[in-house]
């Protein structure tokens, strides 16, 4: 089963966004797009780097924008990895950032020093790599208004 976290905007942006999809919204759609590709490649290539073994994970990331399948992680993986091929979200949501193997949320949550998951010699040799690669970064303020200004800088250049 898949784990949804949900990423918090200001009411501000929300209002704003609502306002722009009336507009554009082939071009917000874009943007959000950009924003979600990304989070997967932060996910991926960020300290804490996404654990790599034989590169699967890190190749099945994927996004979805109102349930299209707009871009997925295949080539950070070495082009390997199953991205998915639909959006099987149980909500309605307007972005899916996905990393699609059953092991992920298990490695982001239990991949410590002195959790039950160690690093693989692969893992080791890549450094940077461990635990919370996306659940560090989703609640990080840092992350959080990369994105927002990301998005930002994307729908401005998108409405040109």
């Amino acid at each position: 089963m898949a784990k949804y976290v949900d990423v918090k905007v200001s009411n501000t942006i929300k209002a704003r966004l609502k306002e722009l999809m009336k507009v554009a919204p082939e071009k917000v759609e874009k943007a959000q797009g950009v924003v979600a590709l990304r989070m997967i490649r932060d996910f991926v290539m960020e300290t804490p780097k996404m654990p790599v073994l034989t590169g699967n994970m890190r190749g099945s990331g994927a996004v979805f924008v109102n349930d299209k399948k707009v871009a997925d992680s295949k080539s950070l993986g070495e082009n390997k990895g199953t991205p998915p091929q639909t959006n099987d979200s149980p909500e309605k949501m307007t972005v899916l950032a996905v990393i699609n193997t059953p092991y992920a949320a298990r490695l982001d949550q239990n991949l410590t020093p002195e959790g039950n998951m160690q690093l693989g010699p692969f893992s080791a040799q890549d450094g940077g790599v461990g635990g919370g690669f996306v659940s560090k970064k989703v609640a990080s303020k840092r992350y959080q208004t990369t994105w927002t200004k990301i998005l930002a800088k994307s729908i401005a250049d998108f409405l040109k």
